[in-house]
């Protein structure tokens, strides 16, 4: 072939490529929308999966002899903004949505960019083996299950999803710019559950504020556990306008937290306040302290009740609906007795093998409603994912609290500091909020993808000069660089 012809089907196939890279970004984007939307759950499970595309695109340029210079960096581009749509978007992205090929053809762009590059797509932070390890205890629990390849299913939609998209995400995410631009697009995400949020009260769609996060504990732990980062910015913050804008997110982020009634929330946001002040400003106990006190003069004779029912201790074994604790007591038992039957691997990922073994327990009759889970994260975990998985699972929240604590001690800038401390704070809230409830994967694939999203932070965070892991990382990119600058020199 010559060198005209070479040159247009390199044009050819850029074009196509770009159009590709595009669809992937959009896709992945939308994906998360796909459960409450017919025409774009069409288009991301049942379609042509355009990242897939990529992939036979840059293969057909490589079996053809073009040159693939120009695709690493397209290539680059449409993994870091396809994750980046991913993680912002979290109050609207349910991953479990997101279709088994979606992630599969994610991980095959990533194995295409290392083939190009011949460099590991995978960045090695404190994060990678803790999270490496949750995800194989994940996969061996699902192999060792009585319906594997259902439960194997389940792993990919779950852990292989979320693994895959925080490797991409560390790797594109690399400094505190890049944190920026995530936060900010996340604090937009933020304002619209905020307002599609109060718009349905106003309308009397709900009874308490629930937004587009399906259950009003739910949306109570993703304010929880993003308000406290707000915080953080708005004290680092120094424009006007940003911290007019900021501190309005964080007020009425405060009042539909107050509105979703739910107490395993309040208890965890009360944790997060006290972490903050703690390592901000100890002088904020102050304000936390007036704010909770007008907060309880203004509440309705309702939520007092509510609040008064955290501290009764004397009927906190009670079951049924009406219980302080609902159906916590025998949903704890329950689980309690499943992690005693498998207590290695566990029953298999999902909620699928506690909803049914529960169902047949005698004392279920008493639960009033349907219990899918057993409200507790840790025990949850335990069920699914055996004492192995439960211990790679503290490992992650272990390394992200220490890491978080690291990066504030070690900010090379005001707003890290004020990132990493309000980070913390919401590291602590989902430390106390998995006593009362689950949080972790299917079907809470929203908070699952802000848990990952705050590791990504952290990563990028990293202050490259005094962290360990990030310095040699760094020596190791400038060695390659000095390496391939003196090769195309003697060239």
């Amino acid at each position: 072939m010559g060198t005209a012809g070479r040159a247009w089907i390199a044009r050819l196939l850029e074009a196509l490529l770009l159009i590709a890279a595009a669809m992937t970004i959009v896709v992945l984007a939308l994906g998360g929308f796909s459960f409450r939307v017919g025409p774009i759950r069409v288009l991301v499970t049942n379609a042509v999966n355009p990242a897939l595309f990529v992939v036979l695109l840059a293969l057909l340029r490589i079996v053809l002899g073009v040159s693939t210079d120009r695709l690493i960096p397209l290539l680059a581009r449409a993994i870091e903004w396809g994750t980046f749509a991913l993680l912002a978007l979290a109050p609207f992205h349910n991953l479990r949505s997101v279709s088994s090929a979606t992630a599969i053809a994610l991980f095959a762009l990533l194995i295409l960019q290392w083939l190009l590059t011949r460099r590991s797509p995978v960045r090695k932070t404190p994060l990678l083996w803790p999270s490496v390890a949750l995800t194989a205890a994940s996969l061996a629990a699902a192999l060792s299950s009585s319906s594997w390849s259902y439960d194997t299913t389940e792993f990919v939609r779950g852990s292989g999803v979320y693994l895959t998209v925080f490797v991409a995400a560390t790797a594109g995410f690399r400094d505190e710019r890049a944190a920026r631009r995530l936060l900010i697009v996340g604090a937009a995400s933020l304002a619209c559950v905020l307002a599609i949020g109060f718009v349905r009260l106003a309308s009397g769609a709900d009874e308490r504020f629930v937004a587009y996060l399906d259950w009003y504990a739910k949306a109570g732990l993703y304010l929880a556990v993003v308000l406290p980062i707000v915080g953080g910015a708005l004290l680092a913050t120094r424009s006007a306008p940003g911290r007019a804008a900021l501190g309005a997110l964080l007020i009425a982020g405060l009042i539909g937290l107050a509105m979703t009634m739910s107490r395993g929330a309040w208890v965890a946001a009360a944790a997060a306040a006290i972490v903050f002040a703690l390592l901000v400003e100890r002088r904020l106990f102050i304000v936390f302290f007036a704010s909770a006190l007008v907060a309880w003069i203004a509440l309705p004779v309702s939520y007092r009740a509510r609040v008064f029912s955290i501290v009764e201790f004397q009927r906190y074994m009670e079951s049924g609906p009406t219980a302080p604790l609902g159906n916590r007591s025998i949903a704890w038992r329950c689980g309690l007795e499943m992690a005693g039957e498998h207590p290695l691997l566990g029953s298999g990922p999902g909620e699928r093998h506690f909803q049914e073994t529960f169902a047949q327990k005698p004392y279920a009759k008493g639960a009033g409603e349907d219990v899918k889970h057993a409200h507790n994260v840790y025990l949850q975990l335990l069920v699914e994912t055996g004492i192995i998985g439960l211990a790679a699972f503290l490992w992650v929240l272990l390394t992200m609290t220490i890491l978080a604590v690291r990066r504030w001690r070690r900010a090379e800038s005001a707003w890290s500091r004020g990132i990493a401390a309000g980070i913390a704070a919401s590291l602590s809230a989902l430390w106390v909020y998995g006593f009362s409830d689950h949080y972790y994967s299917c079907p809470h694939g929203e908070v699952t993808t802000l848990f990952w999203m705050l590791g990504v932070v952290l990563v990028a965070l990293a202050p490259s000069a005094t962290d360990p892991v990030e310095r040699t990382t760094s020596r190791i990119d400038a060695g390659r660089a000095a390496n391939l600058a003196s090769t195309s020199a003697q060239a």
